[in-house]
C-alpha cells in the first residue's frame, strides 16, 4: 500500500515541472499492484491548495460553469481518479493519538 502526498498534482498536470516523474513513480505502483491511499489530512491540503490555485491551474473549458468551490471539488475527485487513489480515514488508527490517550470526535 501506498500513500500518496504531494504526487498526485505532478501527476496530474503535464505542465508540472515534476510531472515525468510522478507519471513514472505511478506507473510503477501500478504496475506493482500497490494500493493507493490518500490521508484525510492530505485530502485537505489537496482541496486548500487546488482552491487557492484554482485561477491559475489549465482546466478543461467545462469547470468554467461551475463555482469555485465546485471546481475545487471536481478537481480533487479527477486527481484521485487519475492516479487509481482511494482517501482513506486512518485518523483512529494513528499510534500516537492512542499511545497519548487523544479521542477523536467519534471517540
Amino acid at each position: 500500500m501506498a500513500y500518496l502526498t504531494n504526487v498526485l498534482l505532478s501527476h496530474y498536470f503535464v505542465e508540472d515541472p515534476n510531472h515525468l516523474n510522478a507519471a513514472r513513480l505511478m506507473e510503477n505502483l501500478r504496475r506493482r499492484g500497490e494500493e493507493r491511499r490518500v490521508s484525510l489530512p492530505t485530502l485537505v491540503e489537496l482541496y486548500a491548495y487546488i482552491s487557492r490555485r484554482i485561477g491559475a491551474l489549465k482546466l478543461p473549458p467545462h469547470y468554467a460553469r461551475l463555482c469555485k468551490e465546485e471546481r475545487a471539488a471536481d478537481v480533487v475527485i479527477h486527481v484521485l481518479k487519475h492516479a487509481g487513489a482511494q482517501p482513506v480515514d486512518n485518523t483512529q488508527a494513528d499510534p500516537c493519538k492512542r499511545r497519548c490517550g487523544w479521542r477523536t470526535s467519534s471517540g
